[in-house]
């Protein structure tokens, strides 16, 4: 990963979700499944800092997807496409879709990406905080080790 400009190794845990998927895990962060359709990776110092995974249908519309992106976005503040080469990820890079609001003391991002045959829809909610230095780069790094190892559970 890179913090501050700096390529960092650390050691992470493997976590395999019901949902067909994986990702490796760093230490200060927590996984848990928040519904049946969805798992949520908070910081442990500050569960403010969070980014929810959901594996979704893969065959539902983009223009659709959009809609519903932009009208979970516009609570925080105004939806902007965000161009790829500003993604914290490489998966992210090729997203469908990538939309973020900023806020009051926030920044949310959603992309929308197939990775490796699976469709996700990704939620980064990053509080503008002094912690955002080690914990954003953390969780776009998990993003980028995410990969599908199944099907779509159906819901």
């Amino acid at each position: 990963m890179t913090v501050e400009g700096q390529a960092e190794l650390r050691p992470a845990r493997l976590f395999e979700s019901p949902q067909g998927y994986a990702l490796y895990v760093l230490p200060q962060i927590a996984v848990t499944q928040e519904e049946p359709c969805c798992d949520l990776a908070y910081a442990r110092v500050d569960d403010g800092f969070f980014m929810r995974i959901e594996r979704i249908d893969p065959q539902q519309e983009l223009d659709t997807l959009r809609k519903n992106v932009e009208l979970a976005l516009s609570d925080v503040g105004t939806p902007e496409d965000v161009p790829p080469a500003q993604a914290g990820a490489d998966n992210a890079r090729d997203a469908e879709l990538f939309l973020r609001a900023r806020g009051d003391g926030v920044t949310v991002n959603m992309p929308v990406a197939r990775i490796d045959g699976g469709r996700y829809r990704i939620t980064l909610h990053l509080p503008h905080r002094e912690a955002a230095e080690g914990i954003t780069p953390s969780l776009w790094a998990m993003l980028g080790s995410l990969t599908t190892t199944g099907p779509r559970p159906e819901i």
